[in-house]
């Protein structure tokens, strides 16, 4: 709890709102009153802390028994599950992660039980409070994460946390949707202290960049090396605090008219997207080498527009643009 203490001013200083810490296994009186006095810490300095939690690990805490035999479908298991969870959002907590929720269903992993369950977590925190955010993973591959992701189901996690990978056709699929048809996603993304001496040059900027226009969140997974960047973007910190503004001024807009375009070309990922009155223009190139663009050949009025955000800094659109090694680009058409 110390070290968190510690990197509070780092978190203040970030374009983050939420910080996420996982619940330790003694949850002794004292380590409790520790992460309430963390929490209001946090609450003075416009944070909120979320806190992950394995509902199995807290009832062999409360219980004594061994989580890894017993089953969440038991009434013993709910029952001390959920008062520790009023507990907790009694004194301030108003934000979870229950991770993968897999766990929670292994007995039986179904697209039914897994619905059910996320709904029975869901009703207890809302009864408890309107306001609490409930996030969780989901890993099981059969459930329709289609109609999970755009609320046209009964799972009720405020957002569920998925890893993004534009490189892959299913992803773009999914990041489609999410544009087109809204959703509680929360997409994952992290970076390696290895590659993270010039952000403009490795492919998670590029990933960045090409969810700025998303009206929902990022989980940004934590790591002291994302300030030690060098090139054409300065520093993680400043090129996060640029698409935060971007996503606070667009917030709430319409999105609308979703169009993939350059389809036929697997090095290129681009789209074009109204939010609001404006146009929009994604251009991100899939691959490390350099690539030449005849952007006329697919929006006729490309001169009408300007440069938003680029992870290589500015770029003026021509009828012929150079994209260099994982560039994004976003125009805006007002």
């Amino acid at each position: 709890m110390n070290k968190i203490y510690e990197k509070i001013d780092l978190y203040k200083s970030m374009p983050i709102d939420t910080v996420k810490i996982s619940l330790g296994n003694n949850l002794n009186e004292k380590y409790l009153e520790d992460l309430f006095s963390l929490n209001k810490k946090f609450a003075s300095d416009n944070l909120l802390l979320m806190i992950k939690v394995n509902l199995l690990e807290v009832s062999k805490n409360l219980l004594g028994v061994n989580y890894k035999n017993e089953s969440f479908d038991e009434p013993k298991i709910q029952k001390a599950s959920f008062s520790f969870l009023n507990f907790l959002v009694k004194r301030g907590i108003r934000a979870f992660d229950f991770g993968d929720i897999n766990y929670l269903v292994k007995n039986n992993p179904s697209d039914k039980k897994i619905i059910d369950t996320s709904r029975l977590i869901n009703k207890n925190l809302r009864s408890l409070g309107k306001d609490v955010i409930s996030l969780c993973d989901l890993s099981y591959k059969y459930i329709d994460l289609y109609d999970i992701l755009t609320g046209d189901s009964d799972f009720d996690f405020s957002y569920i946390c998925r890893p993004i990978n534009i490189f892959d056709e299913q992803s773009r699929k999914l990041l489609k949707e999410t544009y087109q048809n809204g959703g509680r996603i929360s997409y994952k993304i992290g970076f390696s202290k290895s590659r993270s001496k010039n952000l403009s040059f490795v492919k998670e900027s590029l990933i960045l960049t090409s969810l700025t226009l998303l009206d929902l969140p990022l989980y940004i997974k934590d790591s002291e090396s994302y300030f030690d960047v060098a090139g054409p973007i300065e520093s993680i910190r400043d090129y996060l605090g640029e698409i935060l503004k971007i996503k606070n001024n667009l917030h709430a807009l319409p999105r609308k008219e979703f169009y993939e375009i350059i389809k036929k070309d697997k090095d290129i990922y681009s789209y074009s997207l109204k939010i609001g009155d404006n146009k929009f223009l994604f251009i991100g190139n899939l691959t490390q080498k350099e690539i030449l663009v005849n952007i006329s050949m697919y929006v006729s009025n490309y001169s009408e527009y300007k440069l938003l955000l680029g992870n290589y800094g500015k770029r003026t659109i021509v009828k012929n643009i150079l994209l260099r090694s994982y560039e994004g680009l976003i125009f805006v058409r007002k």
